[in-house]
């Protein structure tokens, strides 16, 4: 039982922690909506499993918090580089529609963007620049639609990336862990 637990938990993990940046990446207020929910649910699932696992609440909810921001900071910043470098294309990109976003009185401008040969990209590019419709730039785009557009400049998600691999060993250990914790105490 504590393994099939502890299998259900690593599951759900990580499919919130590779669909969240995956549809996030996607640009848009629904995908930043969407894909947050799917890796805060992954997030709080972490503490609150090793928690109810562990005679050590406290302990174990601390520690799951911790592991769970490493997690989510190293998959939003590793997830879509990586899926960008398997599926994604660099060319010219022309700019096709600007639209606000308008929060607290400010405006966040995302763009649609072309091909040159007239094909629309999926997705939406944040702007960080005054492009406007017409103009022209280099862009990395994913051929597949998972991943909105990005400036070919940009080389990554963010600093991140490098706490992937000891969160994800942390959550294995600490998962493990708890689970068989959990099991003696009831075994008492």
């Amino acid at each position: 039982m504590p393994m099939m637990r502890a299998a259900l938990l690593v599951m759900g993990v990580a499919v919130g922690m590779v669909a969240g940046p995956l549809v996030s990446a996607q640009g848009g207020v629904s995908g930043d909506v969407g894909g947050g929910l799917l890796a805060m649910a992954a997030f709080f699932a972490i503490p609150w499993s090793w928690s109810r696992w562990s005679y050590l609440t406290k302990p174990a909810a601390v520690a799951g918090a911790v592991v769970g921001l490493a997690l989510i900071l190293g998959a939003y910043s590793a997830v879509p580089d990586v899926y960008l470098k398997q599926h994604g294309q660099t060319s010219e990109v022309v700019v096709t529609g600007r639209t606000c976003q308008e929060t607290k009185g400010r405006c966040t401008y995302w763009l649609a963007l072309a091909a040159p040969d007239g094909r629309a990209i999926s997705g939406l590019m944040r702007e960080r620049e005054k492009r406007v419709v017409g103009d022209r730039f280099t862009a990395t785009w994913d051929s597949t639609g998972v991943i909105g557009p990005r400036p070919a400049d940009v080389a990554s998600s963010g600093p991140f990336g490098m706490l992937l691999l000891p969160g994800v060993i942390g959550f294995l250990a600490g998962t493990v862990l708890f689970s068989v914790l959990g099991d003696r105490r009831r075994d008492q």
